[in-house]
């Protein structure tokens, strides 16, 4: 029984009168008091002395109910040790002795008399009437201070006891640790730090760093080959490491996969491209050719995208941010220029790879998984596609071969022949909303004139006015520098200032006299292309080329670059080609990279050596990539990629 009557003392639960009062519309002393008279036929003497006690005990529930934040199961969790003891209240103790209390002064009295006048007061008031007795005395004496001093060190003792009962902390696990260097970007030096102090303040929650070096090399695949000027991965290894670690994500979902076969088809949907960097620094130190240099930077990566059931549309995973480098996973990197050969050399040693790789298989509760990679090269930019496909000039269409002077005869482009072949490096989406932004600017540079080129000394004198005005205007109302030279990476034209360009469509048009109605097109569609939902294919070609032909209506002079006559012209045909929506083919992934790498490169490897600055470069892209490291890293909120309303309204007119 939580409550008993023994002789002349009682005994009852401190939880059952927490309850008590927790189950009180208005919980008071009145409360308990009544419920102990009836439930014991308590006399007046008693349930004086009851009322005496108890005062004690509600002051100190109230305490603890407010610092739980007036939340029953943090008060439960929070005072367990406090709920399971008893009240206890001996009556026996409460009764006279026939005895007089002195009547002299306290000051006066023995040390035993003192202490027996004391333990009657503790008797007959609760800590509380003590308390606040003893701080109006030191009020009324004009020790204001004193008592507010006082009081500040009760209120911390008080925390500090609070404190004990709750839950103890709760320690990193070496992943998760892992996880928490890479979200804020810690070095060695820094964690251990971090670490000491927690330990200190009897925190012991951070794991050695030993053991998260540990963690790391769990992070690196086989077959890592590096030199002083680069570093490689077997693909297959990659590969099957790459799954091994996906399948250790907590969120992988297997609830909808049909468990009575024993061998389950998985297809591993993955991006790959390559990118060359500039800017990059340059160390004293020896390289193997006189004509190397560390200037320059060229990058084979990959990114992970969907893993699904083969032949049917059950999902496993899907990577929640497509365009963030946090998987994007390297390759293959070499501190050389990017140029027409090395593209196709590297990228050719990645399809000859691909060709041969083998199904990786995995046990899972008593189903086999074979899973199979399927790859495709669409994190490539302009430069990297005319390469590819040995197209002679960069204003030609690899797609169909159209040159400039063509570009502006739809009817003539639509009955080229398309290279499908070429379909599989995408629409390149990032690249896209800058080559659209700058052919606006290029138009409104040359609106009074109207011609191409600028050929005479007045118009080059009227281009570069018009273009001195419409930036200084961008910087004024939106805040954007728009083409103007950026030293060591070419200008400021960059996704995240084409968005800004494409977000309002009246100020640009205002601002760079271009027709509202083709900025608003445009800007609508680079935002499908980057959307995660899939539109009906005949909606985005007949939207596309209505565009297009709005384009060739209003500004017939200005032949329609090849970045924007491939997504009005090709875009459908392209999109067709692949199963998820084509922004998650972005480019973006692999453009951010870039950052990382010089990041790595300055302050997370040894400088005393090339080939060991190149093993550290390769393993910290290689940890920040990991897929299991990634699912314990923040999730921050998704971005909107949704189509807007205004878009779907247009499907829906096209339907």
């Amino acid at each position: 029984m939580d409550v008993s009557v023994i002789m002349d003392s009682i005994k009852v639960s401190k939880r059952v009168l927490c309850n008590i009062l927790l189950d009180s519309s208005n919980p008071n002393l009145e409360e308990l008091v009544t419920h102990l008279q009836n439930e014991y036929n308590l006399n007046a003497e008693h349930i004086e002395m009851v009322s005496h006690a108890l005062k004690f005990f509600v002051s100190t529930f109230q305490k603890k109910w407010k610092k739980s934040l007036y939340i029953r199961n943090n008060f439960e969790k929070g005072n367990e040790k406090w709920l399971n003891s008893d009240f206890v209240l001996d009556f026996a103790k409460k009764k006279t002795t026939g005895r007089k209390l002195s009547s002299r002064e306290f000051e006066e009295l023995s040390v035993a008399t003192k202490r027996r006048r004391l333990i009657s007061m503790e008797e007959n008031y609760s800590n509380t009437e003590i308390e606040e007795a003893f701080f109006r005395m030191l009020r009324n004496n004009g020790k204001l201070k004193l008592a507010n001093i006082i009081k500040t060190m009760l209120n911390e003792n008080d925390e500090k006891s609070e404190n004990c009962d709750k839950q103890p902390c709760i320690s990193y696990s070496v992943e998760e640790a892992l996880a928490l260097i890479e979200d804020v970007k810690l070095s060695k030096y820094q964690y251990k730090i971090i670490r000491q102090q927690a330990k200190e303040r009897n925190a012991d929650i951070y794991p050695d760093y030993n053991k998260v070096l540990e963690a790391k090399k769990e992070c690196y695949p086989s077959q890592i080959l590096t030199s002083e000027v680069e570093a490689r991965i077997n693909l297959q290894s990659l590969i099957d490491h790459t799954v091994l670690r996906l399948f250790k994500d907590p969120n992988l979902c297997f609830s909808d996969i049909d468990n009575s076969e024993k061998i389950c088809n998985l297809d591993f949907i993955i991006k790959y491209g390559c990118d060359g960097a500039s800017g990059q620094r340059r160390y004293n130190q020896k390289f193997p050719g006189i004509n190397s240099t560390d200037e320059t930077v060229f990058t084979v990566s990959m990114v992970p995208l969907s893993l699904k059931e083969h032949s049917k549309s059950t999902i496993v995973w899907n990577n929640p941010h497509p365009a963030s480098p946090k998987r994007c996973i390297p390759i293959f990197f070499i501190f050389a220029k990017e140029t027409k050969d090395r593209t196709k050399q590297e990228i050719q040693l990645i399809k000859d790879q691909i060709e041969k790789l083998q199904p990786t298989k995995l046990t899972v509760s008593d189903i086999t998984f074979v899973v199979h990679a399927k790859m495709h090269l669409t994190m490539v930019d302009g430069k990297v596609c005319q390469a590819l496909s040995d197209t002679p000039s960069s204003a030609t269409c690899y797609i169909c071969g159209a040159k400039p002077s063509e570009m502006n005869y739809l009817e003539r482009v639509k009955e080229k022949r398309d290279n499908t072949s070429h379909f599989e490096f995408g629409l390149s989406t990032l690249h896209a909303w800058i080559r659209f932004m700058e052919c606006i600017l290029h138009i409104g540079y040359r609106l009074d004139f109207c011609k191409r080129f600028a050929a005479t000394d007045e118009q080059k004198q009227m281009k570069n006015k018009a273009k001195e005005r419409i930036c200084t205007e961008f910087r004024e109302k939106l805040g954007l520098l728009v083409d103007q030279p950026n030293q060591g990476t070419g200008n400021t034209n960059n996704g995240n200032t084409a968005r800004r360009f494409f977000s309002d469509p009246d100020l640009t048009s205002k601002v760079t006299r271009v027709n509202v109605e083709l900025i608003k097109r445009f800007g609508q569609i680079l935002k499908i292309l980057a959307s995660s939902t899939k539109v009906p294919i005949q909606f985005f070609d007949k939207f596309a080329f209505e565009t297009a032909e709005l384009y060739v209506r209003l500004y017939p002079w200005f032949f329609m670059p090849v970045s924007v006559h491939k997504i009005l012209l090709h875009g459908g045909k392209v999109m067709q080609d692949f199963l998820l929506p084509i922004g998650q083919y972005s480019e973006e992934a692999a453009e951010a990279r870039n950052k990382d790498f010089k990041r790595f490169r300055e302050f997370h490897t040894r400088k005393y050596s090339r080939l060991v600055a190149n093993q550290d470069i390769i393993h910290k892209l290689l940890v920040s990539s990991d897929l299991y490291i990634a699912s314990l890293r923040q999730q921050w909120k998704k971005p909107e990629d949704e189509i807007d309303n205004e878009i779907v309204q247009l499907i829906q007119q096209y339907q």
